[in-house]
């Protein structure tokens, strides 16, 4: 073997060739082929290995941070020493150990290097008109750490490893780390963290905010300020300078806010404006699964031909803190439940009109934060509950051509959070829209 004693130096064509694929494999860039390619290199000769690994190590020094703080202690640098680590690419580290593996044991080094590292979040709902820049994108989508995913329009829901739910603007950019953490790049974010989740970290080029078990809202822009608002819980924010070192801190708790400018102060600020949005456009869904998206826009007309749905429903969140103030009936049959006066409740419309348009026959689930309380899927419980909990700025059009037909299917499963659909397409008929509306208990 060439270098494994020393005898033989190797080829210089194979040093430039080594070379070029080690850049190829910094800049993210390395094909199947060229991963076989350099497979065989190595393989082939420890002092390629070398040539390889010495490389790396440069790319690696040049991507660091400044050593002007290598010295300095936690305290000192305000924030964990870890994030230093972090600035150097994974790739780096990976694929040198991808190489010792190569050496030592023997095997393929393309089939290390190209294994993807585990997903660090998910795709879990998306808007009809969400646009991501990917060629392959939609709900169940993997995310693996420090993939920039970016965001044209509309809103898309990711789910961490954690737990935590995070739906996100467009336009906006993120990228997920493999630590409870994520980087805004630019856009804005409402971050729920379970229990389980706590210290789920969002990073801006302004701020580092770190939950302490909460909800809170995020909107940064290039350039420009990061606001930071508080739902419920509280968080540790930190204003950041320009080299990303804590410099200062602001503990936030429910209805604060904050502003983080370029000067590394922070200011009070009015945020409510940012969460309420979330709650009107996405409400307290955690995911969709199956043909189902979250409406774009407060429809104007639900009627049938109002807005056509094609092959998948529409989730449209309506009114948020109901309380009944009389019982309620909803359902008929062995479906109907009785919501006594008092109970705090939310919406939401789940829309199918594919109206003249030939669709498939749609099929999911809808997984909400709170517990189901109850379904209206006939046309006398939606006409009954229009008046409480639809939108003034939606037609609603109470006929008896709404609801779901035989051989259409709405429950709630077994622990109370999901509701499965299974809708017919009635091709006989396109006067006749299917709707479901289903209410949760509101948080208090």
């Amino acid at each position: 073997m060439n270098g494994s004693s020393g005898s033989l130096a190797p080829r210089p064509e194979d040093v430039r060739r080594v070379e070029s694929l080690a850049e190829a494999v910094c800049e993210g860039r390395l094909s199947a082929d060229a991963a076989a390619d350099l497979d065989r290199l190595l393989a082939g000769d420890l002092t390629l290995c070398q040539v390889y690994l010495n490389y790396m190590q440069v790319f690696a020094a040049l991507t660091a941070p400044d050593e002007s703080v290598a010295g300095l202690s936690e305290t000192d640098r305000g924030l964990p020493l870890r994030r230093a680590t972090r600035r150097l690419p994974r790739v780096v580290a990976f694929a040198a150990a991808a190489c010792g593996l190569v050496a030592i044991f023997g095997g393929s080094f393309a089939a290390i290097l190209l294994r993807k590292p585990p997903a660090v979040a998910t795709v879990q709902a998306l808007s009809e008109d969400a646009e991501v820049r990917s060629s392959d994108f939609g709900i169940g989508t993997l995310v693996r750490p420090d993939e920039r995913v970016r965001i044209e329009a509309g809103v898309v829901t990711f789910r961490g490893e954690a737990g935590t739910t995070v739906d996100v603007r467009g336009p906006a950019t993120v990228s997920w780390s493999g630590d409870n953490r994520l980087k805004l790049i630019t856009g804005r974010l409402r971050a729920v963290v379970p229990p389980p989740a706590v210290g789920f970290t969002v990073l801006t080029e302004r701020a580092e905010v770190v939950d302490l078990g909460t909800e809170f809202v995020v909107e940064h822009r290039l350039e420009e300020d990061t606001r930071v608002g508080v739902r419920s819980g509280r968080v540790d924010a930190y204003a950041l300078d320009t080299s990303g070192y804590r410099l200062r801190v602001a503990s936030l708790v429910a209805g604060q806010s904050a502003v983080f400018d370029r000067a590394a102060e922070i200011y009070d600020a009015e945020t409510a404006e940012l969460g309420d949005w979330f709650d009107r456009r996405v409400g307290r869904l955690r995911s969709l699964s199956g043909a189902a998206r979250l409406a774009a826009e407060t429809p104007e007309d639900v009627t049938a031909g109002g807005t056509v749905t094609r092959s998948h429903v529409l989730v449209i969140p309506e009114r948020r803190g109901v309380v009944l103030d009389r019982p309620l009936v909803v359902g008929a049959g062995d479906r109907a439940r009785t919501l006594p006066a008092g109970t705090p409740l939310r919406s939401y419309l789940v829309h199918f009109d594919p109206h003249l348009v030939n669709a498939r026959a749609p099929k999911g689930t809808l997984r909400f934060a709170g517990p189901i309380a109850a379904v209206a899927a006939d046309a006398s419980s939606l006409d009954a509950t229009d008046e409480p909990f639809g939108l003034s700025e939606t037609a609603y059009g109470g006929s008896t051509e709404r609801g779901l037909e035989d051989g259409d299917d709405a429950t709630a499963t077994a622990d109370g959070r999901v509701l499965k659909f299974n809708l017919e397409i009635d091709l006989g008929s396109h006067v006749r829209v299917d709707q479901v509306r289903v209410l949760t208990f509101e948080e208090t």
